[in-house]
């Protein structure tokens, strides 16, 4: 058997691919008329955007070395900031979906129109 073992490929790594397979199924699955399932859709990318952020966020700060953390804390912080993440999202945001969305469709408008 072939390929990368499982134990050299980080948490995040996997946990980051299945946030952005969801989202790609969620855009394929998108219905051009459907104002809710487009809603849904980018409250989705508002939200792997704020995940982005918070991952990135995380990296920035230096480890001590006082304490070593395992693949378990990894694991349970990626699931905390994810659902960090959607909460914003769902709630207020930080203003990318409605943005998104506007955009959406505008380009939904114009090749209707065409």
């Amino acid at each position: 058997m072939d390929g990368i073992p499982l134990n050299k490929i980080s948490a995040e790594t996997i946990f980051s691919s299945m946030e952005i397979k969801k989202t790609r199924n969620s855009i394929q699955n998108f219905q051009e008329k459907d104002d809710k399932s487009l809603k849904k859709v980018c409250s989705e990318m508002e939200s792997l955007f704020i995940f982005q952020l918070f991952k990135e966020m995380r990296a920035s700060i230096p480890e001590s070395g006082l304490i070593n953390k395992g693949k378990g804390e990894e694991i349970y912080t990626l699931m905390l900031d994810s659902n960090r993440a959607k909460e914003i999202a769902s709630g207020s945001g930080i203003g990318l979906a409605p943005i998104l969305y506007n955009q959406l469709k505008n380009i939904n408008n114009e090749n209707t129109e065409k």
